[in-house]
């Protein structure tokens, strides 16, 4: 059986991710049995043809369009007629306020969010009457920066706006993005499938969660490296650490990656420009934000998720923290506990350990699965391991594992302009088609 029939047979069979909405449900399965279908057509030879792959490639559009856009347009669409704190989540709903903070002077990380519909916003953790977010902007500025002309323009114009129409944009281009870096017509299909109807990422989307953006940033990166415009890539993992700090665990193996191989004089010197840019994006996202209230901005990106303010957020989720709460090792969900300890303990090691195993198979989809790795291990053992952390996790190794395996050029023996000009001419002992459309990529058209 071609894996992406059982991609999508695993994610569209257990339960229904349209809620109240069984007709869209029954369509989607309709359009899996077409699925199997062409499958099966195509399958006649050796090779199937291009209809047949354009055919299988609008099912799951239409099947993701059913169970993950219309959600989505449905959740805005209740919201809009109903209140500003129901059917979304209660980040969505502190960046749309932190954008109209920007707009009036005011600093989204020095302001609380009390008197706002972000007080409104039911929260169902045991123990805490009062939602330690009103006190605290987690998310990294460019979840408000990139939003706010269009939130801006929305409201002046027709009064209301909902962030998840700036997600959508993201969700689509992540579709698009991640079917360019697969060859394989069967593989592509589930990369897609993956990233389009996963449970564990989709479902919180639908509610409004930033993963989205995250996760395109950094499979932009990827796409780019393979591109070779290794320049561009760097200004772009700017933009992914602007946005979320998940993306930091990125950094390391990114940097690993392009210096390449030799002594360690000449992989310092690859880096110079790609560090260089990378470095001057971040900070123009990050330092005003820095500068105009350092206190307030460590305290909500930093110190709030840890546990170190009179104000952090509460032991949730289900990670270590969970199991030291059950077992009497914490005495309440609020208390202090120096998970630090451990998340240095075992993330330090594993990240010598990663970086000693891309070093010996330095590919484009191990820079996607190690920080991955790590990314889990250094949030389960954090105060907080949220559903939506385990589906970031998870879509980047679904992605690693699908995505064509393609190794690092050998820098010593690259001709030497190869890292200077900030390029890869060659992936895999061939040119990379610099030229080729992403449509031609993503469809299999011939040439």
């Amino acid at each position: 059986m071609p894996v992406d029939v059982l991609v999508f047979a695993l994610l569209i069979g257990p339960y229904q991710l349209v809620p109240h909405e069984s007709v869209l449900t029954a369509l989607a399965l309709l359009f899996f049995l077409v699925y199997i279908v062409l499958t099966k057509l195509g399958l006649r030879s050796d090779q199937p043809e291009p209809r047949v792959q354009l055919a299988k490639q609008a099912v799951v559009m239409l099947v993701i369009a059913i169970m993950a856009l219309s959600p989505t347009l449905l959740a805005i669409v209740w919201r809009h007629n109903t209140e500003p704190y129901k059917y979304v989540h209660d980040g969505l709903l502190q960046s749309e306020i932190a954008v109209r903070y920007v707009l009036t002077g005011k600093n989204p990380y020095a302001e609380n969010y009390f008197n706002t519909p972000m007080e409104q916003w039911p929260l169902t953790e045991e123990g805490v009457t009062v939602n330690p977010a009103l006190y605290h902007y987690i998310y990294m500025p460019l979840t408000f920066i990139l939003p706010l002309p269009f939130q801006a323009l929305a409201e002046a114009t027709w009064g209301w706006f909902d962030q998840r129409l700036i997600y959508l944009v993201f969700f689509v281009g992540l579709l698009l993005l991640s079917s360019a870096l697969v060859a394989d017509p069967s593989r592509r299909l589930a990369m897609q499938l993956v990233l389009g109807l996963n449970p564990l990422f989709t479902l919180f989307f639908i509610q409004g969660r930033n993963d989205v953006l995250t996760l395109f940033w950094l499979l932009l990166v990827v796409y780019l490296l393979r591109r070779g415009h290794v320049d561009w890539s760097a200004i772009v993992l700017a933009l992914a650490c602007g946005t979320k700090q998940t993306a930091f665990f990125f950094v390391p193996f990114y940097l690993a990656y392009v210096s390449g191989t030799g002594p360690i004089a000449r992989r310092i010197f690859r880096l110079r420009r790609p560090l260089f840019l990378f470095a001057i994006g971040f900070l123009v996202i990050v330092l005003p934000w820095v500068v105009w209230n350092p206190s307030a901005f460590f305290a909500d990106t930093l110190a709030y998720q840890s546990g170190m303010t009179g104000t952090s957020y509460p032991i949730a989720g289900f990670g270590f923290s969970r199991i030291l709460l059950v077992f009497g090792a914490v005495r309440s969900n609020t208390a202090p506990f120096p998970f630090w300890v451990f998340q240095v303990g075992l993330g330090l090691p594993l990240l010598g350990l990663l970086l000693r195993r891309q070093e010996a198979n330095p590919t484009l989809s191990a820079l996607v699965a190690n920080p991955a790795l790590l990314l889990f291990i250094v949030q389960f053992f954090s105060r907080a391991f949220n559903d939506n952390y385990l589906g970031m996790v998870v879509s980047m190794l679904a992605a690693a594992l699908l995505m064509d395996q393609i190794k690092r050029p050998d820098v010593g023996a690259a001709p030497k302009n190869t890292f200077s000009s900030h390029k890869f001419p060659l992936l895999n002992g061939r040119f990379v088609p610099t030229d080729r459309k992403i449509f031609r990529t993503i469809l299999s058209l011939p040439e």
